[in-house]
């Protein structure tokens, strides 16, 4: 005596077997954070990329010109004490590869430079011994300072890593770049926003 199959959903089919849904529901959340992730570095790693400017309010407030950073040799300074000429700020960190490959390029512009600019470079690593290992790595002779929360870079409303930020002789900020640069891009900024030719 044959048996009759059971009637079957017009959405079944038969021949998949369908799991439960019970492990699946962080998937989208997981595509949602690759995708976040990936943005951000697509975005710090495309050479010439502008964002945040300040040139609208231009003043670099006192209260952020003295904020303080550590140099290599211990002691202590800030933007402040390098108004009367014209500097270029570089914020890195090790744990960045645009900021590892744009820092010899600072390097090259420096050396070309160093009579007119004055150059700093900060440090956002966690441990010291890898912002100086970075420096020592890539051969940076100019001033570096190690400031690991960031205090300077959120004043000035930095945005993505690595970002370069531009004072004149005043200490006014004349413009925040955020991006990778090499030298032609780092050179032509200098001639724009600080008057450098």
């Amino acid at each position: 005596m044959s048996s009759t199959p059971p009637l079957l959903d017009d959405t079944t089919d038969p021949t998949v077997d369908t799991p439960s849904d019970g492990g699946r529901s962080w998937l989208p959340v997981v595509v949602l954070l690759v995708a976040a992730v990936s943005l951000v570095a697509w975005f710090a790693s495309r050479p010439g990329e502008t964002t945040a400017s300040s040139d609208a309010d231009g003043e670099l407030a006192g209260a952020i010109s003295e904020i303080e950073f550590e140099l290599a040799d211990g002691t202590t300074t800030t933007l402040a004490d390098y108004r009367g000429q014209p500097t270029v700020v570089n914020f890195f960190a090790a744990w960045c590869p645009p900021c590892r490959a744009e820092l010899p390029d600072f390097e090259t512009v420096f050396q070309a430079r160093r009579d007119e600019i004055a150059f700093v470079g900060i440090s956002h690593d966690l441990v010291e011994s890898d912002w100086l290992d970075l420096v020592d790595e890539t051969g940076v002779t100019f001033d570096t300072g190690f400031q690991p929360n960031q205090e300077l870079f959120v004043a000035i409303d930095g945005v993505g890593m690595p970002t370069t930020m531009f004072l004149d002789g005043d200490g006014t900020i004349t413009h925040v770049h955020s991006g990778i640069v090499n030298t032609e891009i780092l050179d032509d900024l200098i001639t724009t926003h600080l008057g450098q030719e």
